[in-house]
């Protein structure tokens, strides 16, 4: 015969497997915390250990040339009332044989507040995953607050060698390589 179905021993069953996937919760939750504060330790273990720029001058003297297959050039005009710096900036990398695929600018009327700030990370955002995504170098030509160099620095990370030029009293001068460690 039928026997009929006893919900008692459904719910004490759905009890002890809800117990038991606490118990594997509890000690998965355990594992990963071990494993975070493991990696955090390495890390921080790492800040102190890295070691000092060696020999420089070889990275500096590696990247002055284009040795990459599709160069970038990057000019960023952030102050205020100053015209365009694409032609300077195309001029100087013709005078010195600088073969560029790509010459992009951002160009911003000065950077007043936070909204502008914010912009400007867009537009480097932007330029990064849209006109120099296929990049394989950029050389980069800033016109405006230091501030606005340390943010493009930020935003393009050594994602690809990042070569920096200033421009000084007879024009424009390399800089180096965007350094990580």
């Amino acid at each position: 015969m039928n026997q009929p179905f006893n919900w008692e021993t459904l719910w004490d069953l759905l009890d002890k497997s809800g117990t038991i996937i606490g118990l594997i919760t509890f000690i998965f939750s355990v594992l990963i915390w071990i494993k975070v504060r493991q990696q955090q330790k390495k890390l921080k273990k790492l800040v102190f250990e890295l070691s000092p720029v060696k020999d420089y001058t070889a990275f500096y003297e590696e990247f002055k040339k284009t040795k990459t297959t599709y160069p970038a050039a990057l000019c960023i005009s952030l102050l205020v009332g100053t015209d365009s710096i694409k032609k300077p900036v195309k001029d100087f990398l013709d005078a010195n044989n600088l073969k560029v695929n790509i010459l992009e600018e951002i160009k911003m009327n000065g950077i007043h507040d936070k909204e502008d700030i914010e912009k400007y990370i867009n537009m480097l955002r932007e330029m990064r995953k849209g006109p120099l995504s296929e990049s394989t170098e950029v050389r980069l030509f800033i016109a405006g607050p230091v501030q606005a160099g340390t943010l493009a620095g930020a935003v393009f990370d050594n994602w690809i060698p990042i070569l920096l030029y200033h421009k000084g009293p007879i024009g424009y001068e390399y800089w180096g390589p965007l350094l990580k460690n």
